[in-house]
């Protein structure tokens, strides 16, 4: 067991923790939004993942 864990490569991303304060908002207004609302929800969404999606981005390449 303890050669497999010297082995082991530890995760690209660990360390890593989203900081949603760029889209607090649409994180407040998803968290209140009902299944009716569609477009704007969906909007929200997309948002929301860019943003996640560009900090996994930079700490990535922070790392190298």
């Amino acid at each position: 067991m303890k050669k497999f864990n010297e082995s082991a490569k530890a995760e690209k991303l660990l360390g890593w923790v989203y900081n949603p304060e760029t889209v607090k908002t649409e994180i407040a207004t998803l968290a209140t939004v009902g299944k009716n609302m569609g477009n704007p929800l969906n909007e929200g969404i997309v948002k929301v993942c860019a943003d996640a999606r560009k900090q996994v981005d930079d700490f990535l390449a922070s790392q190298k």
